[in-house]
């Protein structure tokens, strides 16, 4: 997965802010590293993608990870691996493109901390194993990456 310098600096700054997030969850096959989110500007405008990663805690032969947003009662599939590729005993993910609109994604415009939860399955040949992870995203953290994606590339 390619990234460019903007949206590395985002991850960056969504590390940051990572002091106000809820601890990693984890179980006896993977730990969560990252359950976050990028801005990133397009010809159409604003979008948004969902980036999620763990880190493995013993060899298995991971087959499929999903990954959920249960915030609501109505679970939304973000990614669903059906090749997981493990390197260096890591996985990541990343969700499809969304608009970044008040329609579309109206957390991203309100004042408040936005509170989210994902539950992530991984299966293996001998079961599946989940976790669920919180996460918040401050109003100042999004309004940053808000303004950080809509200023114009220097070319």
């Amino acid at each position: 997965m390619k990234f460019s310098l903007s949206t590395i600096a985002m991850l960056v700054m969504c590390g940051l802010c990572f002091g106000s997030q809820p601890r990693p969850r984890e179980n006896d096959l993977f730990k969560m590293e990252l359950a976050g989110f990028v801005v990133n500007r397009s010809a159409s405008g604003l979008q948004l993608k969902y980036i999620f990663g763990f880190a493995t805690k013993k060899p298995a032969q991971i087959t499929h990870v999903t990954v959920e947003d249960i915030t609501e009662k109505q679970p939304i599939v973000l990614v669903d691996d059906k090749e997981p590729k493990i390197e260096k005993n890591r996985w990541s993910g990343h969700s499809a493109i969304t608009p970044v609109t008040p329609e579309k994604t109206p957390w991203m415009f309100d004042n408040r901390t936005t509170k989210m939860i994902f539950r992530i399955t991984v299966s293996t040949e001998s079961g599946d194993k989940e976790v669920v992870q919180p996460a918040t995203y401050p109003a100042s953290s999004k309004q940053m990456m808000l303004q950080m994606a809509s200023k114009p590339k220097k070319s």
